[in-house]
């Protein structure tokens, strides 16, 4: 395998592969934004039909939760299926399906079993998305890139939370929510669709751009065939496990921050709506930048487990100090804070997955990972969450949920860190 520090390696630090995880960061962009249009839809929905905040909770985290159990299914039963089929057929399909489940919440939102099911349409559509795109990034980057690789498509998780109220919040207050599903649905696939046709291809030999140096180098610093196995027996990894429950606590603590936070805002804060587009915008905004230093820091230092792991610990004292301020201001900037040190871990797991499964069982072990994760932690953190301000009537409780997500998080983290160095 080609040294980290080697000419080769620093001949060919930026080239024509950057281009493929750049047309995969618009691809999260527009299927995050499909996802997060929901709850900006929420204080909208509970204004129009007058729920408390106990109703808020509960239908809130059914909406959710729908998104989540389609998702994890979608992750385990397909991921495998559509890399077989092709990733990128595969891509170009799942953005023309997942769009039209958006749309179609906009047109049955008179009904709340009808919009949790276009909700639950939408989790299924989008499930295998991240399965291929770590499928893709193994075969397309070297170890020694993958966090910065991993971390450009990553973006567009921190980009969507930004764009996603800045353009969505006007849309809301000039033609209600039912009208902005249908917009985002629409605009993303126009947007996605031509990017994945022009740049993403399952291997870089099939780039026609790629000279053939870089070809060389991409296919000479890859794991060698021979040391990976078509089978399932990664699950027997106890690597593999820890990595997985860490990732079910991160997206608990993270979709806790992300879906709730708009409403957690409005209610609990009584932020206007009209000021939630810049309230909500500026913890991401500061997560860019955690992205791009944690992205650089993990492939520099070659600690990626480790430095997870403390970042993790001081995201969790950022969140229970927004918990405590009791002016809006010092919780936008001590969530904005928990935000960029979250991502201390968001730029390296992807890296951290591919480093523990052979390239042959990426699609595979990525959709049975992400599926998992999802399930458990994505319910935790709609239905948990949303039951536990239901109950206390406290946005508060709900939070306090997450410090301690992260707390445990941390720990796994450092944990992993004594057998994994990487």
């Amino acid at each position: 395998m080609t040294s980290t520090n080697s000419p080769q390696t620093r001949a060919h630090g930026m080239n024509m592969r950057w281009i493929m995880p750049g047309a995969l960061f618009v691809t999260v962009l527009v299927a995050y934004m499909n996802r997060l249009n929901i709850s900006l839809a929420l204080p909208a929905m509970a204004k129009e039909f007058n729920w408390s905040v106990a109703e808020s909770g509960a239908y809130g985290g059914r909406l959710l939760a729908g998104f989540y159990l389609g998702y994890a299914a979608s992750n385990m039963l397909l991921s495998g299926p559509a890399a077989r089929f092709g990733s990128r057929r595969s891509l170009l399909l799942m953005f023309i399906l997942f769009p039209l489940c958006t749309m179609m919440g906009g047109m049955v939102a008179g009904s709340m079993m009808l919009l949790i099911a276009s909700r639950l349409l939408l989790g299924i559509a989008q499930g295998p998305h991240f399965p291929l795109m770590n499928t893709v990034t193994k075969h397309w980057f070297p170890p020694n890139e993958r966090s910065r690789a991993n971390g450009i498509f990553i973006g567009g998780m921190l980009v969507a939370p930004l764009l996603t109220p800045l353009l969505l919040v006007k849309i809301v207050e000039l033609w209600g929510w039912r009208i902005m599903l249908f917009s985002v649905g629409a605009g993303g696939m126009l947007l996605a669709w031509p990017l994945i046709w022009l740049c993403v291809y399952d291997t870089p030999r099939r780039f026609k751009l790629l000279s053939a140096d870089e070809l060389a180098y991409i296919e000479g610093s890859l794991e060698p065939e021979e040391a990976m196995r078509r089978d399932w027996r990664f699950l027997k990894d106890s690597k593999f496990w820890l990595a997985l429950l860490i990732a079910i606590l991160n997206n608990f603590t993270v979709f806790g921050v992300m879906f709730w936070l708009p409403i957690y805002f409005t209610e609990a804060h009584h932020l206007p709506f009209n000021d939630l587009q810049y309230a909500a915008m500026l913890p991401y905004l500061i997560g860019c930048a955690g992205l791009v230093i944690m992205a650089w820091l993990g492939d520099m230092l070659n600690r990626r487990v480790l430095l997870a792991g403390f970042g993790y610990l001081i995201t969790a004292v950022c969140v229970y100090l927004a918990s405590q301020s009791s002016s809006v201001s010092l919780v936008i900037l001590w969530f904005a804070a928990a935000v960029f040190f979250q991502f201390a871990y968001g730029a390296q797991e992807f890296a951290i997955l591919q480093r523990i499964l052979p390239r042959s069982a990426i699609s595979n072990g990525a959709g049975f990972y992400n599926g998992i994760a999802v399930l458990i932690g994505g319910l935790l953190s709609s239905e948990g969450i949303g039951k536990l301000v239901e109950y206390s009537g406290s946005y508060n409780v709900g939070l306090f949920s997450v410090v301690i997500g992260a707390v445990v998080t941390g720990i796994a983290l450092l944990w992993l860190a004594r057998t994994l160095k990487y």
